[in-house]
């Protein structure tokens, strides 16, 4: 008995290890939203697309591949609401990199050259409002753009 607790505990203990480790930006690393912030103008029933680029590098700026991060955005829904019954209320989607509509907030992971583009689909009707897209990673993790949209 003692002899398959020794044999089977230390693959046992990387098994686990192995399924519960995200791949997640590493202390001292940086987050980075380009454009920094928008202001739009609202053009009274119809879409504004805006896309963002993030960007996650290390302590020396070398881009990270493969960096699990998490998008958000406060008035963005996790479920998608027909322009048709909407028109009265903001409606923002979060737009992935394969155009479908996603959930906020949104899982993902960086590519090759550390950056995932996402597009935030705006459509306010008669609104103005101002929120932040953030972006988040590990720990420590975290950033954030203003987004505002004028009537």
């Amino acid at each position: 008995m003692r002899t398959i607790t020794k044999i089977f505990m230390p693959i046992f203990i990387i098994i686990l290890a192995s399924g519960q480790c995200a791949n997640v930006a590493p202390y001292e690393s940086t987050i980075s939203i380009t454009p920094d912030g928008v202001d739009l103008q609202d053009t009274f029933h119809e879409y504004l697309n805006q896309q963002f680029v993030i960007t996650v590098t290390d302590k020396d700026d070398v881009p990270l591949n493969g960096v699990e991060i998490t998008i958000s955005f406060i008035f963005a829904p996790n479920y998608s609401c027909p322009v048709s019954s909407c028109l009265s209320a903001p409606i923002i989607e979060l737009v992935d990199k394969d155009n479908n509509v996603v959930n906020s907030p949104f899982t993902t992971t960086t590519g090759e050259d550390g950056t995932y583009t996402i597009t935030t689909r705006i459509y306010s009707g008669s609104w103005s409002f101002v929120g932040d897209l953030e972006v988040r990673s590990g720990a420590t993790g975290f950033n954030s753009v203003e987004i505002k949209v004028n009537q």
